[in-house]
């Protein structure tokens, strides 16, 4: 999947986001994680390395992930 590693932080002096998803990726493709309220967030590479995405939750812990690579489908969640 592309997927090295994910961590989930709270996001400490943030002003608008409470929650900051970092993960680290070997192969670029547009992630989608779920959280445990079922919302989705959409995070997309263009290169390799370090990412986040900031978001609000009541209950933030990522409950699925899926990726999508535009030339070959979607992949599987894990």
């Amino acid at each position: 999947m592309g997927l090295l590693a994910y961590s989930l932080h709270d996001n400490e002096g943030g002003w608008v986001y409470d929650n900051i998803l970092y993960i680290q990726n070997n192969r670029n493709f547009n992630y989608f994680f779920t959280d445990g309220t079922g919302d989705t967030y959409e995070l997309s590479t263009n290169r390799l390395g370090v990412h986040y995405v900031r978001y609000n939750s009541r209950s933030p812990g990522i409950v699925s992930v899926r990726a999508r690579n535009c030339t070959r489908g979607n992949l599987p969640v894990i």
